[in-house]
């Protein structure tokens, strides 16, 4: 109960009142110079309370159009740490919500497309064409160099540009950021982070990197390496255009000596993961332990074996292969083995069963699919062997043919498709002393004593090894039978020409087709000036 001191007249009295029992109950008080009763109806405790009396009655309420700010009010979309993160590292500020690592059913509600029964979500792809790539010379780090006969923009032009697509992706409804990774295990990962205000952007960023534990830290401590800008709706005017050196809406811009690309005008899976990969590449060839990144790489296994295999013609996309490939679509290769690159494959087969969260982009009348990869090895050891599958339109590259550690290194530079010459470790090229990707590969192979091996499918004369022939030799290579077979020596081309692989019956002879041995030769010399192994 509460206890109340009351001055009665002449007499002190101590009233006891219990709160429990009803407001109108009768007492008996006992005084201190005698015994007497006194009958009291008790008022209800509240009127007791002077203290809540006296708030009561200097009680004033606000007016009906005030603001009233809760705090802390953290919800989803609304995350202090996150907001702190970029304004502090990106110079971005978000007027509405703002998400970090967004799970894939709420992805889809923010996404614009079609979703179908399995919930994958069919969708236009914008700015596929007219796209220009740029980069910007490093200010302090030589070693971040860009490629040579590159685009370029000064680096007050690009900040500049990094303001406006932070201002334009702040300002929209919402913000989404991916924390994750390019590279299947700790041991080969680049932490990567990716801001944007489109949905469908989020989601294609979270099907290709791979989770990583470090994401658990907090955003504005998280040690991110590089970082990804996409504003698929950025329009600028045409002085912005010429103020920033631009030539249209629609550009990947680089600075790898700060680990930042901004792309705008396009939301192309294509271009957004040439992106990712080329600062990728500059990243980890300049690591303590110096990695390759493959792009055009598959790791395949057969087996207990696994090797990589360059095929940038798609030749192992035909369905009888696709089983052989566990990482598609890239590989990074160091001291402690090989790993898968990226977190899902993209392909052009709609008629593949699809599932929840997968992504079908469609432009004109083509189609790129990307789907989660789930299940597969995160790391694997050293390749058993290394195939360079080409189909040349010249016919002049031998079926089969064996080449040193120096000849691979400058394949990989050259990147001969069959029918044109781009770098096998980045299709815009990557930041670095020039030749430094092609000797840490050739280092590599040399290292781990890992054969390699150009396996040409088209012959001069028309003809072509099927995709059960195809599967023979790369079979053929894993399982060290084609390491046995003993080559004849081709001085021109640089390598050793092995003419009978098992299961193969179609002719590996290069010279069907040509009218003498001369004609055969002249080519072959053209080839391989062209590739630049006549000196290697």
């Amino acid at each position: 109960g509460r206890k109340y001191n009351t001055m009665l007249s002449r007499t002190s009295v101590c009233l006891v009142a219990a709160a429990s029992k009803p407001a109108k109950q009768q007492k008996k008080v006992v005084a201190s110079s005698g015994t007497t009763t006194f009958k009291r109806h008790l008022l209800p405790k509240a009127a007791y309370d002077l203290r809540r009396l006296r708030a009561k009655a200097t009680l004033k309420v606000a007016p009906t159009d005030t603001r009233i700010i809760e705090y802390p009010r953290e919800r989803l979309g609304l995350h202090y740490a996150l907001n702190i993160a970029l304004n502090k590292h990106h110079k971005l500020t978000p007027t509405n919500d703002a998400f970090r690592n967004l799970h894939t059913r709420h992805l889809l509600m923010h996404a614009r497309g079609s979703v179908d029964k399995a919930r994958s979500i069919e969708y236009a792809a914008t700015g596929v064409e007219n796209h220009q790539v740029f980069w910007v010379s490093p200010q302090l780090n030589n070693n971040m160099q860009p490629p040579s006969g590159q685009q370029q923009l000064s680096d007050a032009q690009f900040r500049k540009l990094g303001r406006m697509m932070a201002d334009q992706i702040g300002e929209s409804a919402s913000v989404f950021v991916q924390d994750s990774a390019v590279g299947s295990h700790r041991l080969a990962e680049v932490r990567t982070r990716t801001i944007t205000n489109d949905a469908n952007v989020s989601l294609l960023s979270k099907h290709l990197l791979v989770p990583t534990v470090a994401t658990r830290v907090d955003p504005v401590f998280w040690p991110f390496e590089i970082t990804v800008m996409i504003a698929p709706e950025l329009k600028l005017s045409n002085q912005d255009l010429a103020d920033l050196g631009l030539k249209s809406n629609t550009f990947t811009v680089f600075n790898p000596e700060r680990g930042l690309a901004l792309i705008g005008g396009t939301n192309a899976s294509a271009h957004i993961r040439a992106a990712i990969e080329s600062l990728a590449a500059s990243r980890t060839s300049n690591w303590s332990v110096p990695s390759v990144t493959l792009p055009s790489a598959h790791v395949v296994a057969a087996g207990a074996n696994a090797g990589l295999v360059f095929d940038p013609a798609g030749i192992l996309s035909h369905p009888k292969n696709a089983d052989l490939v566990s990482g598609f679509n890239g590989a990074i290769w160091n001291d402690y083995g090989t790993f898968r690159m990226w977190g899902a494959v993209s392909h052009a087969d709609t008629a593949v069963p699809r599932t929840l969260g997968d992504l079908v982009e469609k432009s004109g009348k083509t189609a790129v699919v990307t789907q989660s990869v789930k299940n597969q090895p995160i790391q694997y050891s050293h390749p058993a062997a290394v195939v360079f599958l080409v189909r040349d339109s010249t016919g002049v590259l031998p079926g089969v043919g064996r080449v040193a550690a120096n000849v691979a290194g400058q394949l990989l530079a050259s990147g001969y498709n069959g029918t044109s010459n781009v770098p096998l470790f980045a299709k815009n090229g990557v930041a670095e002393p020039q030749g430094t990707t092609a000797k840490l590969f050739a280092g590599l192979v040399e290292a781990n004593q890992t054969p390699v091996f150009v396996v040409n499918t088209r012959r001069r004369d028309g003809s072509e090894l099927t995709a059960e022939e195809v599967r023979a030799v790369v079979n053929a290579a894993l399982d060290g039978t084609l390491a046995k077979s003993k080559g004849v020596a081709d001085m021109t081309l640089k390598m050793a020409v092995i003419n009978q692989v098992p299961g193969v019956k179609t002719s590996l002879d290069a010279s069907k087709g040509f009218k003498d041995k001369a004609e055969y030769a002249a080519a072959a010399k053209k080839l391989a000036d062209s590739l630049g192994i006549t000196n290697a």
